[in-house]
């Protein structure tokens, strides 16, 4: 018997994922992947420790099944991301919204395209999705799948059944991935359990084990790093937005309506400003097929590698001449806050007619005292760029545009945040700007 290492069955799953479902494809490229020691884990997205999402899996998990399995998984952790069920569409309950984003993400529609997945593992009738017996005996009589297999309706029919059926002596096992007691589970993932239907306990089929294993897993382990990441949301709202109808394939029409609607971008004032830190961050990965592709190594010779693999180095610039109000550059430190806490260098400084070296900013900034209250000169900034011989991917500037400011040559990522009272800002920064006033409106709103 052929034994693969990791790197080989990801390679093998992705090359079942192009010739099933090569859509996926467009998105894999932008996650990392990583082992975990967790035991807990089999394989689960985290969605908070980088600006890229990453799809961490237990080595002995991935040992356990084969290549069509794997490349089944993928996609179905793939369309958690696509949907934003681990990102901006998580709920309150870790467990019963792991549950919900299964029924919609084990689509009975998606997996018959791996064939080989069904014929070597045969879990068809295990997966925790609707048409799984089992799994629709625990929805109300009345759910109907095409109008209710949405993330927030699930969780809330579940929920409420979850809360009519606890009581004395029942009040455990309502509320994870198979419907079982904590004890149940336990026993089936150290292998003492009689499996998940019939015929399947006992070890007989040690690959199937391993697959329900990940279908019915109720650790809260594999939802403990969902979260927003703004960044990663934009960047990948941009890519299925733009995708060309003849990309998607042979994607089923429900699931490509699903991820359509989940990335119809809602736009707030803060949106230009995550679509230009997602634009930038992706400008400065270039591509290269000359290069080995060292965060995805199973992709080498097909997706191009990286010229330069450092972090996302962002350079954040504040106004503190004398018209520059403290209440306003607070709201702006606030703002930029979101995207301190991501995989990014980032550096603050303060300036007017000149401008102090930035330094690191190694967490989100706090209240802070102004150094300046001079004149106004934004190219200071530049001119100490070059000076110093510093690098920034993208650089932010907090002011109130009191000044005349030509294109520098030098730099071209430049986004500029302008106060309530401020002057426009120079034309041509174009898009690549925002008024404090309707970030203030839009904050304000979401506090009633």
């Amino acid at each position: 018997m052929l034994i693969q290492t990791v790197d080989e069955k990801f390679s093998g799953a992705l090359a079942n994922i192009s010739a099933c479902v090569p859509y996926y494809l467009r998105f894999y490229s932008l996650f990392k992947r990583r082992a975990v020691e967790d035991e807990d884990v089999t394989l689960r997205v985290n969605m908070v420790d980088a600006v890229n999402p990453i799809i961490e899996y237990n080595t002995k998990f991935i040992d356990s099944i084969n290549t069509a399995t794997l490349a089944a998984i993928l996609c179905v952790e793939l369309n958690r991301i696509l949907l934003k069920h681990c990102s901006t569409r998580k709920l309150a309950d870790p467990q019963l919204n792991y549950k919900a984003s299964n029924i919609v993400c084990y689509d009975p529609s998606i997996i018959p395209l791996f064939k080989t997945a069904i014929e070597s593992v045969r879990f068809g009738e295990d997966l925790p999705n609707d048409a799984n017996p089992r799994i629709r005996a625990e929805l109300p009589p009345e759910y109907n799948h095409d109008r209710d297999c949405q993330l927030e309706v699930l969780y809330e029919m579940l929920s409420k059944k979850q809360k009519g059926q606890q009581g004395p002596g029942n009040g455990q096992g309502q509320g994870g991935a198979g419907g079982q007691s904590q004890q149940q589970q336990n026993q089936n993932q150290n292998g003492k359990g009689n499996g998940q239907g019939k015929g399947q306990g006992g070890g007989n089929n040690p690959m199937r084990d391993a697959a329900n294993r990940h279908f019915n897993n109720n650790s809260l382990a594999q939802t403990e790093k969902w979260g927003e990441n703004s960044i990663a949301e934009s960047t990948i709202a941009q890519r299925v937005n733009t995708t060309d109808a003849s990309q998607w394939g042979n994607m089923p029409g429900n699931l490509r309506e699903k991820i359509l609607a989940a990335n119809r971008q809602v736009i707030d004032p803060r949106q230009a400003l995550r679509d230009f830190i997602a634009t930038a961050y992706s400008d400065n990965q270039l591509d290269t097929r000359m290069k080995y592709n060292r965060r995805n190594p199973e992709w080498s010779g097909i997706l191009p590698g990286k010229r330069h693999d450092q972090q996302f180095h962002l350079g954040i610039f504040a106004d503190a001449s004398g018209s520059m109000g403290s209440d306003d550059i607070k709201l702006c430190i606030a703002t930029v806050n979101d995207f301190i806490k991501f995989e990014a260098d980032v550096d603050f400084a303060w300036w007017d007619c000149s401008c102090e070296k930035p330094s690191a900013q190694l967490k989100p900034m706090h209240e802070s005292n102004v150094t300046g209250g001079g004149g106004t000169n934004p190219q200071c900034i530049i001119d100490l760029i070059h000076k110093e011989k510093l690098h920034y991917d993208a650089i932010i500037v907090l002011t109130d545009c009191g000044f005349s400011w030509s294109r520098p040559k030098e730099y071209r990522d430049i986004f500029i945040i302008r106060t309530p009272t401020a002057e426009d800002a120079p034309e041509w920064v174009g898009k690549h700007q925002m008024s404090m006033k309707s970030l203030n409106e839009y904050l304000n709103s979401k506090k009633r």
